[in-house]
């Protein structure tokens, strides 16, 4: 169940900083729906994959993540608006929605879901935006066990290993969306937790007190965010959290 937490004036603000458990409510919420989105937003880019099925676009190209650069609303008052998915995809150097000519209906649909999804965001504490910076990191390969990392690795996983028939374009090869998927969640606690380490070491090395008080805060976001959230069945996860998006694509 989502917890809803009004926004408030910045003395609200700062109670929640320092009031642990509330953080801790906001930060598992923030978890699951990071989840779900990222669990849609595969099926969709599974979709797009399905239309390019030579090159170009087809199973070599080169997919990266990089920073995502629009977001759906902003923050404010101490609060800061946090990217649900890590970062933006591109593919041979393109933004992946516009690998879609939208000639349809269905194309056009699909072309604003996945800008959308890249654009989401969820209205956080300053303290866990912080922290989720952290374990983003900067998407490039030497950014070890970080989300922008670890996520276009799935997706780049996902687009060279998809099935498909060139004549069923939008059928989704199921199987390899959740293996994608679950690399993903696999990994996903792993970025955390270094993440949470690298923050503890900066507060250690913090020069004044209120610096070392907040660099300790955002590492205690990034471990809950690690302990909180882990997927033992993707497949069953994935129904329950996008059953609209699962129902949709024909399967393989």
């Amino acid at each position: 169940m989502s917890r809803e937490i009004k926004h408030g004036t910045t003395g609200i603000t700062l109670d929640l900083e320092r009031d642990t458990a509330r953080l801790v409510a906001l930060v598992e919420d923030a978890a699951i729906a990071r989840g779900a989105a990222v669990s849609a937003l595969m099926f969709h880019l599974a979709a797009i994959r399905s239309l390019h099925t030579l090159k170009p676009h087809g199973e070599h190209a080169a997919v990266m993540c990089v920073a995502a650069r629009v977001q759906d609303r902003q923050g404010g008052d101490g609060y800061q608006a946090a990217h649900l998915v890590p970062g933006a995809i591109k593919v041979n150097g393109l933004d992946v929605w516009d690998l879609i000519t939208p000639t349809s209906g269905q194309m056009l649909k699909l072309q604003l879901q996945t800008k959308e999804a890249f654009a989401e965001t969820r209205v956080l504490p300053a303290a866990a935006n912080r922290a989720d910076s952290q374990a983003e990191g900067d998407g490039s390969p030497n950014s070890a066990i970080r989300l922008k990392t670890l996520f276009g690795s799935q997706v780049q996983l996902m687009w060279k290993s998809q099935r498909f028939v060139a004549s069923r374009p939008l059928t989704v090869d199921r199987d390899g969306v959740l293996h994608a998927l679950s690399g993903w969640f696999a990994g996903l606690n792993r970025a955390y937790e270094s993440a949470a380490v690298l923050k503890r070491q900066a507060a250690a090395l913090a020069g004044d007190a209120n610096a070392r008080e907040r660099r300790t805060l955002e590492a205690s976001v990034l471990e809950t965010y690690a302990q909180s959230f882990k997927i033992v069945n993707v497949a069953r996860f994935v129904q329950k959290e996008i059953g609209a998006v699962y129902r949709r694509y024909d399967w393989l």
